[in-house]
């Protein structure tokens, strides 16, 4: 872990909402050269703080009308396949590991109740699974956290 200050997390609050801000806004909000900011967000990439930068999209808009968790029940040894074939799915947005009775947690779109259907009967192999359909988001995935120096 690198250590980092108080303007390296006013950099990251700042990204953070909008990574597309230009240099010159950034050091006007934070109150340091440009050519400062810049040096700072590449050590943030090179010492992986900053793993990438990713739009945010509205897939109902790309005609998905369906976001579902999906949590699965995964015995270790059924792991590495199952990360093998949740590699090959464009749909899962996000899969993490978790605690508790279901080992796993995705968040999925499908453009309709087929898809969602079959790709839970793909999951079906790996485990016992439970769905939950979004209804809305309140806060999405790629949040905007606020960073302070003191965490």
């Amino acid at each position: 872990m690198c250590t980092l200050d108080a303007i390296d997390f006013a950099i990251l609050s700042e990204l953070t909402g909008n990574a597309r801000k230009t240099l010159k806004e950034l050091s006007s909000r934070i109150n340091l050269s440009a050519p400062a900011v810049a040096t700072r967000i590449r050590k943030l990439e090179s010492d992986s703080t900053i793993v990438g930068y990713h739009a945010v999209l509205d897939y109902e808009k790309l005609g998905y009308e369906i976001t579902a968790v999906v949590h699965v029940a995964l015995p270790p040894e059924r792991r590495d396949a199952f990360r093998a074939v949740i590699r090959e799915k464009p749909r899962v947005i996000s899969c993490d590991q978790m605690t508790g009775d279901y080992s796993i947690m995705m968040r999925a779109v499908f453009r309709g109740r087929r898809e969602l259907a079959e790709f839970l009967g793909e999951m079906e192999p790996f485990g016992k699974t439970r769905t939950q359909i979004v209804l809305a988001s309140l806060q999405e995935p790629f949040g905007y956290a606020s960073f302070e120096a003191s965490l």
